[in-house]
C-alpha cells in the first residue's frame, strides 16, 4: 500500500511539472506575439507619422487687419499655417473679440499680439496701394505700434518691431528662443533701421520725446549656451529717435568695475 501511494505522488509530480512546463511555453508563445504584435503597430504607426508629415503642407494667411487711427492706411500680418490647422476658428475670435489683437504696452504703444508672424502688409486705401515691411524671411517675435495718436510726422510716430533670423539654438525652429533683433520703422513700415545689436533679447523699452532717445534693456546671450535666462547679462543701450542707429551701452566699464567693487567684494 505504502508502494502504491509513493508511485501515485510521483505521476502526480509528474503531471504538474508536465502541466506547468505546458503553460509557461505557452506564456512564452503568447508574450513573443504580443512583442510581435507591437513591433508591427510601431512600424505602422511609425510610417503613419511619417506619411501624415509629408502631408501636412503649409499655407500663407492674411490675418485679422488692424486700423491705424486717423490714417487710411490699413496693417495686415502675413502668417503662414498648417493645412490642418484651425486658423480660421482663431481668425473669427480675433473678429468678435479685437481686444485679442493687442494689449497695452504703454501709455503710447500697444502690443499686436498676432502669433506667428512673418510679415506685415501696409494698405493705404486713399489710392489702394499695398506693400510690405519686409523684403527678406524672417519671424517678427514683437510688434509695438502707436495706440492713440493721430497719422501726423512728429518723432514720436513710429513702429518698433523685433526679427528673428536665424536658428541659433539649433532646435530646427526660427522663433523668440533664438533671440532678436530690434528695428524701428515710421508709422507707414518705410525707413527701416536696425536700433539693437544682433541676436539679443528686448525686455523693455521707452521714449524720451524731449530729448530725442529710445531706450531698450535688453539681455545677451553672454555665456555663449545659446540661451536667453538670467546668467545672462543685462544691459540699457540708447539710440536717438530722429536718426536712429543701432544703440550703445549706457554704462560704461568703470562704472561696472566700480559697482562690482563696491557690492561685490
Amino acid at each position: 500500500m505504502g508502494k502504491f501511494k509513493f508511485i501515485l505522488a510521483v505521476f502526480v509530480l509528474f503531471a504538474v511539472v508536465v502541466a506547468c512546463n505546458r503553460f509557461r511555453d505557452r506564456d512564452k508563445d503568447e508574450d513573443a506575439e504580443k512583442d510581435k504584435d507591437r513591433s508591427e503597430k510601431f512600424e505602422r504607426s511609425g510610417k503613419d507619422e511619417d506619411e501624415d508629415a509629408e502631408e501636412v503642407q503649409m499655407k500663407i494667411v492674411y490675418g485679422n487687419p488692424y486700423l491705424l487711427g486717423n490714417s487710411p492706411y490699413v496693417l495686415i500680418p502675413v502668417r503662414l499655417a498648417s493645412t490642418d490647422e484651425d486658423i480660421f476658428g482663431k481668425l473669427k475670435r480675433e473678429y468678435f473679440s479685437p481686444e485679442q489683437l493687442y494689449t497695452r504696452y504703454s501709455d503710447s504703444y500697444n502690443r499686436l499680439n498676432y502669433g506667428n508672424m512673418y510679415n506685415v502688409l501696409f494698405y493705404n486705401s486713399s489710392d489702394s496701394t499695398c506693400y510690405s515691411l519686409l523684403d527678406r524671411k524672417a519671424f517678427i517675435n514683437k510688434f509695438y505700434i502707436p495706440s492713440e495718436r493721430g497719422a501726423d510726422t512728429t518723432q514720436g510716430n513710429f513702429i518698433i518691431f523685433t526679427l528673428s533670423e536665424q536658428d541659433y539654438n539649433n532646435d530646427n525652429d526660427i522663433d523668440g528662443d533664438d533671440g532678436e533683433t530690434v528695428y524701428k520703422c515710421s508709422l507707414y513700415g518705410k525707413d527701416v533701421r536696425q536700433i539693437s545689436p544682433d541676436r539679443i533679447q528686448l525686455i523693455d523699452w521707452k521714449t524720451d520725446d524731449a530729448n530725442d532717445r529710445i531706450y531698450m534693456y535688453i539681455t545677451e546671450d553672454s555665456n555663449g549656451d545659446k540661451k536667453f535666462n538670467n546668467d545672462d547679462n543685462t544691459m540699457i543701450i540708447s539710440t536717438s529717435i530722429s536718426n536712429s542707429g543701432v544703440g550703445k551701452e549706457i554704462i560704461s566699464d568703470s562704472i561696472k568695475n566700480s559697482m562690482k567693487s563696491l557690492y561685490l567684494k
